[in-house]
């Protein structure tokens, strides 16, 4: 069971993720020394090895499954403070082009800021 609702699960899940990563890289390098032996192929050794990476395989793809997981489970303010931008698309419009983010038009609210800010000046002049 995954337990999203510690801060640091997140970081828990990565690390682990690393650590299979590496063990997943030393077991392909055991896999080709032993398909790559000058003594020939020992072919049990070969069925222990990939019995291994497979074992690895799995749980290294559990461990991702997690981590999506744990992601899809955080709420969009923590995503949005921890530094990660929105998904932007550039959507052409005639001569101009438009960003948008989460259906809602940067440009337009761009033009907004600035009509409000330029009004709130001349308010004050």
């Amino acid at each position: 069971m995954i337990d999203s609702t510690r801060p640091d699960a997140i970081k828990t899940k990565k690390s682990e993720l690393r650590l299979y990563c590496d063990l997943l890289m030393q077991q392909v390098h055991s896999i080709k020394e032993v398909a790559t032996a000058e003594s020939g192929l020992d072919i049990a050794k070969l069925d222990q090895c990939t019995g291994l990476l497979s074992a690895t395989c799995e749980t290294f793809i559990k461990t991702l499954e997690d981590c999506v997981k744990i992601s899809n489970s955080i709420s969009p303010y923590v995503q949005a403070s921890s530094g990660q931008l929105p998904n932007i698309v550039v959507v052409p419009t005639g001569n101009t082009s438009k960003a948008y983010t989460n259906g809602a038009g940067i440009a337009g609210s761009k033009e907004q800021k600035l009509r409000s800010v330029s009004h709130s000046s001349s308010l004050e002049h």
